[in-house]
C-alpha cells in the first residue's frame, strides 16, 4: 500500500512491539483477534496484488473474509476494506471482475450470517433498538479511548473501558461526540480528495472498533485486544499524515523518531508481559488501575479460591459487592467462601437470591451440600 518497504517495515515494527498486543497474544481468550487479523489482512493482500482478478482469487477472497469474521466480529472491517479496494480498482479490473468480487463479498457475508445465526444465544446480545440508542453516544468515548490507548499504552492490565466511560461527565461526553463528528468529517474529506491510503487507514480504525462498543453497552471487561485489529489502520493513517506533512515540513530525523517510539513501546511491552503471565498479578494490577470497578476484585477472588489461598477472599468479594451489588459472580464466590467456612445460613441466603442469575459451579454445590449436611447433623445431635 505504501510503495515504500522501509515505511512498511517501520509500521510493522511498531505494531509488533505495541503493548496492546499483549492481551491478544498472551491471554488465551484473545486468540480470536490474531486469527481475524491474519485472514483479513491476507484478504487485502490478495486484492492488492497486481495480477488479481481470477475466479480463484474471488473464491479465496470469500473464504479469507469468512474465516476472518468467524474469528472475531471485528473482522467485519475487512468486508468494507475489501469492497473499498474493489471500487478503487474498478477500472483496472473491469466490470465483469468487479461483479465477481462483489458476489464473493456477498457470499462470505451470507455464509457468516447463516453460520452465526443464534450462536450468541438469547440474552447475550442486547436488542437492536438498545444498540441503536446507545451506540451514537458510545462511539465518541470509544474512539477517543482507542486513540489514547494507541498513542499512550500505559495500562498493563485489563482496561475497563465501560467504567471509564460511565465516569465521564456530560461535558466530556459532548466533547467526545464532537470528536467523533470531526473524525468522520475528516474521513469523508479524504475520500473527496481521493487520498485512498489515508481513507483506508481511518476507516480501518473506526470500523474496526465498532464491535468494541459492546464493551460500553454491556459493561464487558477488556479493550486492548479489541484494539489489535484496529491498530494497523491507525498506523497507516499516521504514516499517510506524516507523508502529507513531510511535503511541507522537513523531517530530517523521522526514522530515528519512529525507532525511538518503537523502543518506548518495547519497554512498556516488557512491563506488561509478566502481568499477563500470571492471573494473580493480572487481577491485582487490574485493581490498581481500576479501583472503582468490581471486575478485578471478583476475578482475583475466584483465582485465589481455586488456588486455595483463602485469607483475603471474603474481603475481595465483599469489596466487589460494595461497588456493584448486582455482581452475581461475586455473590456466588462469597457464598462459596462462606460455605467453606461453615457459615451456611449466610451462604443459603446468597445462594437462593442469585441461583436464577448464574449457574453455580460444581465446587459451590459440593461445598454448600457439605455445609448444609454438617449443620443438619449438628442439630440432630
Amino acid at each position: 500500500m505504501t510503495g515504500r518497504s522501509d515505511h512498511a517495515f517501520l509500521m510493522a515494527l511498531i505494531f509488533a512491539v505495541h503493548p496492546v498486543g499483549v492481551e491478544a497474544i498472551a491471554w488465551i481468550n484473545g486468540r480470536s483477534e490474531p486469527i481475524a487479523l491474519i485472514f483479513g489482512a491476507n484478504a487485502l493482500c490478495l486484492l492488492l496484488r497486481k495480477n488479481t482478478g481470477k475466479i480463484v482469487d474471488a473464491l479465496a477472497l470469500s473464504v479469507l473474509l469468512l474465516l476472518s469474521v468467524l474469528g472475531k466480529e471485528s473482522g467485519v472491517v475487512f468486508f468494507f476494506l475489501a469492497g473499498f479496494l474493489v471500487v478503487i480498482k474498478a477500472k483496472k479490473l473491469g466490470a465483469a471482475r468487479v461483479a465477481v468480487f462483489g458476489c464473493a463479498l456477498l457470499l462470505a457475508l451470507a455464509a457468516y450470517f447463516f453460520l452465526r445465526q443464534n450462536a450468541l444465544g438469547a440474552g447475550v446480545a442486547p436488542p437492536i433498538g438498545k444498540i441503536a440508542t446507545i451506540l451514537p453516544f458510545a462511539l465518541g468515548p470509544l474512539w477517543f479511548k482507542g486513540l489514547q490507548t494507541a498513542v499512550l499504552p500505559v495500562d498493563r492490565a485489563i482496561v475497563m473501558v465501560a467504567s471509564w466511560a460511565k465516569a465521564n461527565t456530560s461535558f466530556e461526553n459532548i466533547l467526545y461526540m464532537c470528536l467523533s463528528v470531526v473524525i468522520v468529517v475528516l474521513a469523508a474529506y479524504t475520500l473527496f480528495k481521493r487520498q485512498w491510503n489515508l481513507s483506508i487507514g481511518i476507516f480501518w480504525f473506526l470500523i474496526g472498533l465498532l464491535p468494541a462498543s459492546m464493551l460500553i453497552i454491556l459493561g464487558w471487561p477488556g479493550f486492548s485486544r479489541w484494539m489489535y485489529i484496529a491498530l494497523p489502520g491507525l498506523l497507516i493513517a499516521f504514516r499517510e499524515l506524516l507523508v502529507i506533512l513531510g511535503k511541507r515540513v522537513q523531517w530530517p530525523h523521522g526514522k530515528g523518531v519512529i525507532v525511538a517510539i518503537a523502543s518506548a513501546y518495547l519497554f512498556l511491552l516488557e512491563l506488561a508481559i509478566p502481568v499477563w503471565g500470571d492471573n494473580v498479578e493480572l487481577y491485582k494490577r487490574t485493581i490498581i488501575e481500576n479501583p472503582g470497578d468490581s471486575y478485578g476484585y471478583t476475578s482475583l477472588g475466584i483465582v485465589l479460591f481455586t488456588q486455595g489461598q483463602y485469607l483475603e477472599i471474603e474481603k475481595l468479594f465483599r469489596k466487589s459487592l460494595a461497588i456493584d451489588p448486582s455482581d452475581a459472580v461475586a455473590s456466588m464466590g462469597l457464598a462459596m467462601e462462606l460455605s467453606r467456612r461453615g457459615r451456611c445460613h449466610e451462604a443459603r441466603l446468597i445462594y437462593e437470591s442469585h441461583m436464577q442469575v448464574v449457574d453455580p459451579p460444581r465446587e459451590f454445590r459440593r461445598l454448600f451440600a457439605s455445609c448444609t449436611e454438617g449443620v443438619e447433623q449438628a442439630v440432630r445431635e
